[in-house]
């Protein structure tokens, strides 16, 4: 087991192998319950502002989203609002980008 964390390579295909297991999964009880799974680029989404599309740079420590748009919120909460509107195509009006 030690050799294998050592081998990046190895251990990025295993991660990888489980993401498309996840996926699969994923994408199976959904087309099982009627729905659909959309994958987007995470790129950005706990960086970019899910009320106006600004990107605020902020550390991994950095726990609250805080624009200068006046829009304030817990980091996890507004990646997932930009992960949503990225499925959905969703482009905020006043986006500043």
């Amino acid at each position: 087991m030690k050799g294998m964390v050592k081998n990046r390579p190895l251990v990025k295909k295993i991660a990888d192998a489980a993401w498309r297991q996840l996926i699969d999964f994923t994408t199976y009880k959904a087309e099982w319950a009627g729905k659909e799974v959309k994958l987007v680029d995470p790129h950005n989404t706990s960086q970019d502002c899910s009320q106006c599309g600004r990107i605020v740079k902020k550390d991994l420590n950095d726990r609250v989203h805080s624009c200068r748009c006046g829009y304030r919120v817990d980091r996890d909460l507004n990646g997932a609002r930009n992960i949503l509107h990225r499925a959905i195509g969703f482009v905020p009006e006043n986006k500043v980008n």
